[in-house]
């Protein structure tokens, strides 16, 4: 968890200037980092999404491009999978092509749900997801060479800051319930 704030103090380099917003993203980690003290690292891609899953005739077949792999959280992958679903313009095949769009996409968190249960049941997953949504978001802040997407970064951290983040944009499933992401019951949904 450390390493999220290293990301904080990272941002503060010259082109970045609002410390202000910087010493509020610290608060919100430091408030955050217990959510993970009985946590047990497992082996995740890191980096999975639909460039990185290869699929034949419908079925999954296997995963490329674990250079980000490493020991965290098992929702740590959750979180890429969401965003990807949320978001899946910044997840292009190769930098000329289009990758899937967010209507094809729309049902993926209600499929991973059912196969995988334990992932969604997990207590303050919403907030344990805003947590590595923003380590997402401040590396990008602190060292993406396009201003405009620093400042779009910035821009997903002020909304995280004030509870919101890319999962407020999925199926009506990923509102928070009780303790974790649930489905909806009264939908099916």
């Amino acid at each position: 968890m450390g390493a999220v704030l290293e990301q904080v103090e990272a941002a503060r380099l010259p082109h970045v200037r609002d410390s202000g917003l910087l010493d509020d993203i610290a608060v919100w980690i430091r408030e955050r980092v217990p959510l993970f003290g009985a946590d047990v690292p497992v082996l995740v891609h890191g980096d999975l999404h639909g460039s990185n899953i290869m699929v034949d005739q419908g079925r999954v077949t296997g995963f490329i491009d674990f250079a980000e792999a490493l020991a965290q959280p098992a929702d740590a992958e959750l979180d890429t999978i969401l965003r990807w679903c949320a978001r899946p313009g910044e997840f292009p095949p190769t930098p000329v092509e289009q990758g899937l769009d967010r209507a094809t996409l729309v049902e993926v968190p209600g499929w991973l749900r059912d196969v995988y249960p334990e992932l969604f049941g997990g207590e303050r997953l919403r907030d344990r997801l805003n947590f590595y949504d923003m380590y997402v978001e401040i590396a990008i802040y602190a060292h993406h060479p396009e201003p405009d997407v620093r400042a779009q970064a910035r821009d997903r951290v002020v909304r995280l800051l004030s509870g919101h983040n890319h999962l407020d944009g999925l199926a009506p499933f990923c509102a928070a319930r009780g303790t974790g992401l649930r489905r909806d019951r009264s939908t099916g949904n």
